[in-house]
């Protein structure tokens, strides 16, 4: 019984540490070192996350040895880690030796002194984050109360990650809305339409032209901001300058008066 108030202490002061970070990157550094606080001695705490494409990097680590670790597994595919990404479940290898298909990852974790490691998913929103990952060193092995730890922190690490993506795509959303709000009204000052031909106007050049509706925009409000540079130098618009204008007014001229 003794050890439950420890153990709520020990998650209180990691909650408030967590909670005291903005970014992304030093919310995980965080999580990870109060993890590794809170294991008894030799243990090292890894975190890595699943990029777009597959690309799995590792973005915490309590001791530097661990980013060879991970980048070991991920490139032999061999180990708890890639396997808990895989398949989105919690995997123990104690003891490692126990693991011979290893056949790459195994000689690395023992020269390192490895015996034991726990990788637990990092699952929000139905999507697999990444991993956390405990390892055990020179015969210390993974106590219940340490698998339970890797648990709950992993959740908070989960919480974070999937948070952080979802004010980055906010973030995005926002700055193409902005983008493509004064692409239009600079096409409505240009071409004298008004709001609703402006814009498809926009969708017409985007369709035409494959390009996203938001890059179309940026490219739009840059030419202008070149232009505005230019006579606030006393300087003239560029032959380049001339023959983008020459093909957006032509686009204007045909895309303005029909649907997109």
């Amino acid at each position: 019984m003794a050890s439950r108030p420890d153990l709520a202490d020990l998650l209180t002061r990691a909650v408030r540490e967590i909670n005291s970070h903005t970014d992304l990157e030093p919310t995980l550094a965080a999580i990870v070192a109060c993890l590794h606080a809170g294991l008894p001695a030799g243990h090292h705490v890894g975190l890595c996350l699943q990029q777009r494409g597959g690309v799995v990097s590792t973005a915490a680590v309590s001791d530097e040895s661990v980013v060879d670790l991970e980048a070991a597994q991920h490139e032999l595919d061999q180990g708890t880690c890639p396997r808990v990404i895989r398949t989105g479940e919690t995997t123990i290898a104690d003891p490692v030796d126990d693991e011979q298909e290893w056949t790459g990852y195994l000689p690395a974790a023992l020269r390192r002194g490895v015996d034991a490691q726990l990788s637990v998913p990092l699952v929000a929103g139905e999507r697999i984050w990444g991993a956390l990952t405990v390892y055990s060193l020179h015969g210390r092995g993974l106590s219940p109360d340490t698998r339970r730890l890797a648990s709950l922190y992993a959740v908070h690490a989960a919480v974070a990650v999937a948070r952080s993506h979802r004010e980055d795509n906010l973030e995005a959303a926002l700055e193409s809305r902005r983008i493509i709000g004064q692409a239009v009204g600079l096409s409505m000052e240009r071409f004298g339409l008004d709001e609703e031909l402006a814009f498809r106007y926009l969708v017409r050049l985007s369709s035409t032209g494959n390009v996203k509706l938001r890059e179309v925009a940026r490219e739009l409000v840059d030419q202008a901001n070149h232009r505005a540079n230019h006579r606030a130098d006393g300087g003239a618009d560029s032959g380049a300058d001339h023959r983008t204008d020459h093909r957006t007014d032509h686009g204007a001229d045909h895309g303005a008066n029909c649907g997109p």
